[in-house]
């Protein structure tokens, strides 16, 4: 990294933080069930209101975030997250903590595509790849760190002090976005908002979009339900939870290093790593034989789906951005991800309130097995070399 280019540090840390606000609850679902006396399906759509929350305001952002400055949304944005993060930890309401969660998905859903926008302002136009490299790494660096130290802070059964110390790191992560009014910006041509309606109306596009969904869900659907499951199935004790969380977390960031620098190899790889997906996911929620059994496999598919929404991501914003604005290329990318995990966590949550976790595995597979379907019928070739060929081209000049 190039020394005037210190603005991506920040960028990466605040996209880390939101996806950490959106799984914050994943390992603390067993002490909100207790304390708010509530099933572990209900502690789940915690996550499921912020996803929600989120596709909402990124629906809103297509439309009109070009109209103000990312470096304004994301101190707006973080501000927010850290106000909410507060007011969750200081309620004993299930119901005030949903909204709270809600809140908090609304700041998701402004940080992530604002701090994409972003990249353009602070990098010169040869250096967006490298850009966006690092901040798919900073998402997953939230899962390797974020969760782990989430489940730290509840060591002792109280989840309001993990809430209280995530506010704490927000109003340092919020001061710090303010070094971005003071960093030097690149002249860029104005973003223009919406075009996603002509995104979902190419058929190649659309195949993606869906394969990015699906992915996301049995992803993020592993990862909303993993608490619960070790707590019913093992109960281990702290450190051994965050062991779990932080391994499987540095193999998804593993991956993601590994998948993002080498473009060459990454489309071959990614129908084989999918179709590998498939059975761990069943398996992982299957099986009782041990903690560090589950530690093992949770790793495995944790750098199997890492290459499933690392590559697709950047298949997605490779193509959008060639045929359309950047804020409708990383909108769609950031929708297919928000819709995924809110799917996962509301028809997980229904599933686990009337059956066991071993369905739920079923069901993530189930999702594994479409997004590779949906793969297939999109094709894996660069969006570079095939895009004039394989699809017909989305004007930038969005009405």
């Amino acid at each position: 990294m190039r020394r005037n280019e210190w603005p991506l540090v920040i960028l990466i840390l605040a996209v880390g933080v939101a996806y950490w606000n959106l799984l914050f609850p994943s390992p603390l679902q067993p002490h909100i069930a207790m304390d708010l006396g509530v099933s572990l399906g209900a502690a789940a759509q915690l996550v499921t209101v912020s996803a929600g929350a989120a596709v909402g305001a990124l629906l809103v952002y297509n439309q009109r975030g070009a109209a103000v400055p990312p470096k304004f949304l994301i101190l707006f944005g973080l501000g927010s997250l850290t106000l909410g993060s507060y007011l969750a930890s200081r309620t004993d309401d299930y119901e005030m903590l949903m909204a709270f969660r809600v809140f908090n998905g609304l700041a998701d859903g402004i940080i992530y595509p604002a701090a994409w926008v972003a990249l353009a302002h602070y990098l010169p136009r040869e250096r967006l790849g490298f850009g966006n490299q690092w901040i798919l790494i900073g998402t997953a660096l939230s899962s390797m760190i974020g969760i782990p130290l989430t489940n730290h802070w509840a060591g002792g059964g109280d989840w309001h002090i993990a809430f209280r110390w995530f506010s704490l790191a927000g109003v340092g992560m919020t001061a710090l976005s303010g070094a971005l009014f003071f960093a030097k910006e690149y002249p860029i041509p104005r973003s223009q908002g919406g075009g996603i309606r002509l995104i979902l109306q190419n058929q190649r596009l659309s195949r993606l979009l869906a394969a990015n969904v699906f992915v996301a869900v049995s992803w993020f659907g592993a990862i909303t339900f993993v608490g619960g499951f070790l707590a019913r199935t093992y109960e281990p004790s702290v450190n051994n939870v965050s062991w779990f969380f932080g391994l499987a977390g540095a193999a998804f960031t593993a991956g993601t290093f590994i998948y993002s620098r080498n473009p060459a190899a990454r489309r071959n790889i990614l129908l084989v790593t999918d179709a590998l997906s498939i059975p761990l996911v069943v398996v992982f929620f299957a099986i009782t034989g041990g903690f560090w059994y589950s530690v093992i496999i949770a790793s495995i598919f944790a750098f199997f789906r890492a290459s499933g929404l690392v590559i697709r991501e950047t298949m997605l914003l490779e193509e959008t951005e060639q045929a359309a604005a950047r804020i409708a290329g990383i909108t769609t990318v950031e929708l297919s991800t928000y819709l995924g995990t809110f799917g996962a966590a509301l028809t997980g949550g229904i599933v686990l309130s009337q059956t066991t976790y071993t369905l739920i595995g079923v069901l993530l597979a189930a999702c594994a097995l479409l997004s590779l379907g949906f793969q297939l019928l999109a094709g894996t070739g660069s969006a570079n070399s095939t895009i004039k060929q394989r699809i017909q081209p989305i004007k930038a000049e969005i009405p």
